[in-house]
């Protein structure tokens, strides 16, 4: 083994599909709002927007358009959201997805798509410091030499 302290970095991928009236950051009809918590940490918390309102997050992969969900509002889908997290020594990991500010699943709804999780188990911060301390030692006993 590697004989120092690890951690490990999770990443949380999917794609998310805003359908129909989401309103992003309007203040009458908003803001609507998607989250991700894991472990009960809200990790992701941005609004969307298929109108004219504007959001917080970044431009939709595919539309605002009329991708089939409803006759008359427009659907966008978000692809590779992207979360790095770390849960610590918790034994288990809870990816809880919700939404805040609709106005119910016939206007707006949502769907997430894809999910995909990864890790990498990586030295802790004071390892790696410990490790170019002992690098610079190691230097300066050769150069002395």
């Amino acid at each position: 083994g590697s004989g120092g302290a690890q951690t490990t970095i999770y990443t949380l991928m999917f794609d998310f599909y805003a359908i129909d009236s989401w309103r992003g950051n309007d203040s009458t009809s908003g803001p609507d709002k998607f989250e991700v918590y894991i472990n009960s940490v809200n990790t992701f918390s941005h609004t969307f927007s298929n109108t004219t309102a504007g959001q917080s997050f970044r431009a939709p992969d595919v539309g605002p358009a009329l991708l089939g969900y409803g006759a008359s509002a427009k659907d966008s889908i978000y692809r590779d959201i992207t979360i790095p997290f770390e849960i610590g020594s918790a034994p288990t990991m809870i990816i809880k997805w919700r939404s805040d500010g609709r106005t119910g699943i016939n206007n707006e709804s949502w769907g997430i798509d894809n999910v995909r999780i990864s890790y990498n188990v990586v030295p802790a911060p004071g390892s790696l410091a410990l490790l170019a301390l002992g690098g610079i030692a190691a230097g300066r006993r050769r150069r002395a030499a």
